[in-house]
């Protein structure tokens, strides 16, 4: 069983998905298993995803009809097996040592959710985000749900976006914790 199951959901994002699980592969934490969701993509993501599945055995991809992003997630949810859960989005990258933090950390500190920070570049824009300095404690399920639920009320000073977490995967599972589906607008 793999210590960590790092989540990816994919949809239409061809450009992007290769270098995403190039860095996920190049991870120095070693003890993973990626669990690529592919949304229904019409451009050839779904491709290059397989691919990686059949060059590395830590990657498992699961194509299904597009039903969005939390779907996609859920699904990954469902089929994760490690102790810990990551999420990456698909044109996403991360450092070769952002699984590898985040394990020790969890593991020093006993938590249920962990979090670091990141660096955002678009274009021309470029900034980076930490983690407050200041410790703040919280159980595991107020974590998850104040990240599923969005809240940005100062008392939870948690981050919202799912992929700077790592989360042990039986606050999901004890609770049944899911994240919800939107109606999609078009």
């Amino acid at each position: 069983m793999p210590t960590v199951s790092i989540i990816v959901p994919v949809y239409n994002v061809a450009p992007y998905v290769d270098a995403c699980l190039k860095s996920i592969a190049g991870q120095v934490f070693r003890d993973f298993e990626v669990i690529v969701v592919d949304d229904g993509s019409t451009d050839g993501s779904g491709h290059i995803c397989d691919a990686w599945a059949a060059r590395d055995s830590r990657f498992i991809v699961v194509h299904q009809q597009n039903c969005g992003l939390s779907a996609a997630r859920n699904v990954g949810l469902d089929m994760a097996k490690g102790e810990y859960v990551q999420f990456v989005d698909s044109d996403d990258r991360v450092g070769p040592r952002y699984t590898d933090a985040l394990v020790r950390y969890a593991r020093e500190t006993g938590c249920g959710c962990v979090i670091c920070g990141h660096l955002c570049e678009r274009e021309s824009v470029r900034y980076t985000t930490t983690p407050s300095p200041e410790l703040v404690l919280m159980s595991a399920r107020d974590c998850v749900r104040s990240v599923l639920e969005a809240r940005s009320e100062a008392r939870y000073r948690v981050a919202c976006g799912v992929w700077v977490h790592m989360f042990r995967r039986s606050v999901f599972d004890e609770g049944g914790v899911r994240f919800l589906n939107f109606p999609r607008f078009r």
